[in-house]
């Protein structure tokens, strides 16, 4: 899909004859693994936990600082993801 500002013009849409049976998708978000080269974004040591917020933004924490900072993160609506 082509987005459109104010000083351009909207392109014409392709028409969609909508899902067929050949061409039906099931939709599925995952989340990567963490691996040792995600880093804490507040001190830079290995990330061991995935916060998640509803805008899709997301912060990793080490051990220490996802402890010191779940009950903020949670507040603001975050999703805790911890090491599989």
């Amino acid at each position: 899909m082509h987005c459109s500002t104010p000083h351009e013009p909207r392109s014409p849409e392709p028409t969609d004859p909508g899902p067929t049976e050949e061409y039906a998708m099931t939709t599925s978000i995952t989340t990567p693994s963490l691996t040792r080269l995600d880093r804490c974004d507040r001190c830079g040591a290995a990330a061991l936990v995935r916060a998640t917020f509803a805008s899709g933004c997301e912060l990793l924490f080490c051990g220490h600082h996802a402890r010191a900072h779940a009950p903020r993160l949670r507040e603001l609506g975050a999703a805790l993801r911890l090491p599989d």
